[in-house]
């Protein structure tokens, strides 16, 4: 029995096998075929016509062999035309809507189909029924495939109608092969359809490609124009712009008014990343992690410094994720703020120092006191605070004159600059009296540095209207941890009144006992 069937289906094959491949391979490529709108819609109707033609074939190789499966399945010679003329009618009904997507939407378009498949299957089944032998329903593929390839022939776009022209070429010759096939003037045979449908495909495909080449060279030219566009804006633009990749921090541009506030020249953009441009390089980071939080930032005030003079500025930025040329890039607008931010420090520096001196005033002192005992407290670290007074200043002032006595104030407030380092808390507390908070010091430490800081002063005479005076210091220190600046400043103010009862120009520790004796002095 199997050898039987294997008869029936190379005998149906040499019929409708070669055919039906062809026809598959022929509406994979044009459903494939790379195009839009429209025409992307015509090519789809092509294929599903074809695909459908094949397995219609497919189907016709198949159905004799289930009478030898199964001895009451049987089909009548007249059933296999009226299913042929059902296939071929919705078939070709695929074809002809191909012909008016131009000017139909997607909804019409399929109401055309079915339409059109009703139609022609109620004209071409009852005529196969009645009519077997004249095969009405192969003259309606034949004329479809006369009109497909026409209508490939009238596709003259520039750079691919020449390839076209031939896929029209192969359609009018599958034209022919039906014709010349029903009037019996060529034998059935696989090799000639075999070959046709090669020609086909390799036409499609060769098609295919030329119409990417040509939509891929069409693309580069806009996305070329769209650059030189967006560019020439961002030239024009009245306000400053940089744009960086997003991942690796690459700079992509910069316009003419952002590299004037940078200060940088265009041959400057490539040799720099936009880190390069933050005088703490962390604060890229901060930038990003914020616009990544919020996809737009509206303003990231910041200190940024030109990489090429090394001059720092503060800029206020606003910055948003975009994507640029197929990557994701960070476009940040910047406005200039330096001026703004020198009159803000100008007056927190009015504010907050003793305008003599240069030293905190004592308001300020407290709050940053307050909040170095806070960080001590929580780190737990050591911390000291001294006072000091300069010796007999008020003869100073009444030998030499107030202006001399300010210089001398001055010198003294430099001298402590210069002694004591930067992280400690100095601070003008009134008249002639300084204090010093010592942050991660311990009590010997402080010492050192209290007497480095009392020798100097001893040591070094000041020159105030060309004349050299020499003065000296009293200084207390306490290194309680009672976390009350109060407090702590009672207890040194207790160690340099001991100081300057007893000799001055020198130092002395707090102890509870200096703390009694005050007492009872009192």
């Amino acid at each position: 029995m199997w050898q039987q069937i294997l008869d029936i289906w190379k005998s149906q094959f040499l019929h409708y096998g070669t055919e039906s491949i062809g026809y598959l391979v022929a509406g994979i490529c044009f459903s494939l075929f790379y195009a839009r709108g429209t025409q992307q819609r015509r090519f789809h109707l092509l294929g599903r016509g074809c695909r459908l033609l094949a397995y219609g074939g497919f189907i016709m190789i198949i159905l004799p062999a289930l009478k030898l499966m199964n001895p009451q399945f049987e089909i009548p010679e007249k059933n296999y035309h009226i299913l042929i003329s059902l296939v071929i009618s919705v078939a070709t009904a695929f074809l002809w809507s191909s012909l008016f997507v131009q000017n139909l939407s997607k909804k019409h378009v399929w109401g055309l189909v079915i339409g059109l498949s009703f139609i022609q299957s109620l004209v071409f089944i009852p005529l196969a029924y009645l009519f077997p032998n004249l095969n009405l329903e192969y003259y309606l593929l034949a004329f479809a495939w006369l009109i497909m390839g026409i209508q490939f022939h009238s596709l003259q776009t520039a750079g691919k109608a020449s390839l076209f022209n031939m896929v029209g070429d192969c359609l009018i010759l599958l034209c022919l092969l039906y014709l010349l096939r029903l009037w019996h003037l060529i034998p059935v045979s696989g090799m000639l359809p075999t070959i046709l449908f090669g020609l086909l495909s390799v036409a499609i495909i060769l098609a295919q490609l030329r119409f990417m080449q040509v939509n891929c060279a069409n693309l580069d030219e806009q996305l070329d124009f769209e650059k030189k566009r967006r560019t020439l804006f961002w030239d024009i633009a009245p306000f400053p712009i940089l744009v960086s990749k997003l991942l690796d921090d690459t700079i992509l541009y910069i316009n003419p008014v952002a590299r004037d506030v940078l200060k940088i020249s265009p041959e400057d953009i490539s040799s720099f990343r936009l880190t390069d441009y933050f005088a703490d390089s962390g604060k890229r980071n901060e930038l990003v992690e914020k616009v990544r939080a919020s996809h737009i930032l509206d303003s990231f005030e910041v200190e940024m410094r030109s990489p090429r003079s090394g001059e720092n500025l503060w800029l206020d930025l606003s910055a948003r994720v975009v994507e640029l040329d197929g990557e994701l890039a960070l476009y940040i607008n910047l406005h200039n703020v330096t001026e703004q931010k020198q009159t803000e420090e100008k007056l927190f520096q009015q504010a907050s120092t003793d305008t003599l001196t240069g030293l905190y005033n004592r308001r300020q002192f407290e709050t940053m006191v307050g909040q170095a005992i806070a960080s001590a407290k929580r780190y737990q670290t050591p911390y000291c605070v001294m006072m000091s007074d300069i010796d007999h200043f008020k003869a100073v002032n009444d030998t030499y004159g107030h202006e001399s006595g300010d210089i001398v104030l001055k010198e003294v407030a430099n001298l402590m600059k210069k002694t004591f380092r930067s992280s400690d808390i100095i601070g003008r507390f009134g008249g002639e009296e300084f204090i010093v908070f010592f942050t991660n010091t311990n009590i010997d430490g402080a010492k050192v540095a209290a007497e480095n800081f009392r020798q100097a002063v001893e040591q070094t005479p000041i020159i105030a209207e060309g004349r050299p005076i020499q003065v000296t210091i009293s200084l207390g220190l306490t290194d309680s941890q009672n976390h009350d600046l109060m407090l702590l400043t009672k207890e040194a103010d207790v160690a340099l009144y001991y100081s300057k009862e007893h000799g001055r120009n020198q130092l002395t520790v707090y102890t509870s006992e200096l703390l009694n004796q005050g007492t009872q002095n009192q």
